[in-house]
C-alpha cells in the first residue's frame, strides 16, 4: 500500500474544520462589533438626555427664583 493511499481523503475534513472555525470566529467578531456600536450610540443618547434634563432643572430653578423672564416661544432672558 502506498503512503498516499493511507492519508487519502483526510485533507477535505481538515479544510472544512478550519474554514468552519474561521467562520465562527468571524461571526463572533461581527457580533462584538455590533454590540459595541449599539452601546456607544446608547451612551451618547443617555448623555444627551442627561444634559437636557439638567438644563431644564437649572432653567426651572432660575425661573422660580425670578432670574428669568419668559419672552416668547422657546426664548428667555436672564435677569440679574
Amino acid at each position: 500500500m502506498k503512503p498516499r493511499a493511507k492519508s487519502r481523503g483526510t485533507v477535505l475534513p481538515i479544510v472544512l474544520l478550519l474554514s468552519s472555525m474561521m467562520l465562527v470566529t468571524a461571526g463572533a467578531w461581527l457580533e462584538s462589533a455590533i454590540v459595541v456600536t449599539r452601546t456607544a450610540a446608547s451612551l451618547g443618547e443617555r448623555i444627551q438626555a442627561f444634559h437636557g434634563a439638567d438644563s431644564a432643572l437649572i432653567r426651572g430653578e432660575l425661573r422660580l427664583q425670578g432670574f428669568e423672564k419668559r419672552v416668547g416661544l422657546g426664548q428667555a432672558i436672564l435677569l440679574e
